[in-house]
């Protein structure tokens, strides 16, 4: 659990950890090139030598030998599969510390917990906020390009994502309110307000800083989630409430 300070009243402790981790996304970031440079370079090597050789195979007539054009395509096709899941876990990792850092910007009150798994079905919650207006449930998507809200789901590239990211992190304040029934019983309600946020820059969207029409989730650009979990609305709890609420959730990280 991190329990976030104003920048000048942070420990040296806790400067370091803040280093380590800017440490850590510059690693990340480094090693998304090279996912994405190394599988071009081999891209560019194999065209430049399965090529020439195919020309010379058709043109000599050795139709024998076309049984190995099909295992290059194969090959290489396979080569950047590979490198494109790597590269987009690495790229989603790098979104979660990204927001993780910006997160560690709010008040000393606020309660930040990462990487909560309380039903595998939805995934893991990768930031759970908790402070006296409630608990944030967010989600971090690493998507670019213009996303549209259509039909209940959220689009990018005039289709709808593969994912539905609403039922996803719907089914995640479910899992949390049926734990909190646990430690609070059925009739103390704790305001829940889940939250879709994009990290890449080069994501667009015009959602403002409200719920989609006719839901109760906000979808956000990196900037403004700060701004949204101080500026919410809520129902106030006591701070006896908050700490017991977050001190339950801490039990399901997996940091």
């Amino acid at each position: 659990m991190i329990r976030s300070k104003p920048f000048m009243e942070r420990s040296p402790a806790e400067g370091s950890r803040i280093v380590r981790t800017m440490k850590k996304y510059t690693k990340h970031k480094v090693i998304t090139r090279l996912l994405i440079g190394i599988p071009a370079l081999m891209g560019i090597l194999v065209l430049a030598v399965v090529v020439p050789t195919q020309v010379f195979i058709f043109h000599d007539r050795s139709y024998s030998k076309l049984p190995l054009v099909f295992l290059d395509v194969l090959l290489f096709g396979g080569m950047i599969l590979a490198f494109s899941e790597a590269s987009r876990y690495v790229q989603g990792e790098l979104g979660e510390i990204k927001i993780g850092n910006l997160l560690s910007k709010l008040p000393s009150r606020v309660h930040v917990l990462k990487n909560l798994v309380l039903n595998e079905k939805y995934g893991n919650i990768d930031y759970v906020v908790v402070d006296t207006k409630g608990i944030v449930v967010i989600e971090v998507k690493s998507h670019l390009g213009r996303i549209l809200f259509q039909g209940g789901r959220l689009w990018r590239r005039g289709r709808p994502f593969k994912k539905d990211f609403l039922r996803q992190v719907h089914g995640q304040v479910s899992d949390i309110r049926k734990e909190l029934k646990k430690i609070f019983g059925a009739d103390v309600f704790i305001h829940i307000q889940p939250i879709i946020v994009f990290s890449d820059p080069f994501a667009r969207m015009r959602f403002g800083m409200k719920p989609l029409v006719g839901t109760d989730v906000i979808v956000i650009k990196s900037e403004w989630i700060n701004n949204v979990v101080l500026g919410r609305k809520g129902f106030l709890q006591s701070s006896q409430r908050v700490e017991q609420t977050a001190e339950y959730l801490q039990k399901f990280s997996q940091e």
